[in-house]
C-alpha cells in the first residue's frame, strides 16, 4: 500500500513538473530505506521531461541521486 501511494504522489506532480513539498518528503524517505543518507534534500526535485525519472541533491549538495520507475519498482541510482 505505501507503495501505491509513493506512486500516487509522485505522479500527482507530474503535470506542474516539480514535486509537491510531501512528495519530496516522500522520495527522501525512500533515498533513506534504500540505505543511503539523505538528511535534507537541497533541491526542489523534479521530474525529467524525457524519461520521468527524479533527480534529487541531498545534504547541501552533497549527495545526488536520481530514482526511476524500472519494471513497476522506484530504484534509487546514486550519480
Amino acid at each position: 500500500m505505501k507503495k501505491l501511494l509513493l506512486v500516487a504522489v509522485l505522479l500527482s506532480g507530474v503535470y506542474a513538473n516539480q514535486l509537491s513539498s510531501g512528495a519530496a518528503e516522500e522520495v527522501q524517505n525512500l533515498i533513506k530505506r534504500a540505505g543511503y543518507k539523505c538528511d535534507t534534500v537541497t533541491n526542489q526535485p523534479s521530474f525529467s521531461s524525457w524519461d520521468g525519472s527524479v533527480r534529487v541533491i541531498c545534504n547541501n549538495n552533497r549527495y545526488t541521486y536520481e530514482i526511476k520507475d524500472i519494471g513497476g519498482r522506484w530504484t534509487v541510482f546514486v550519480k
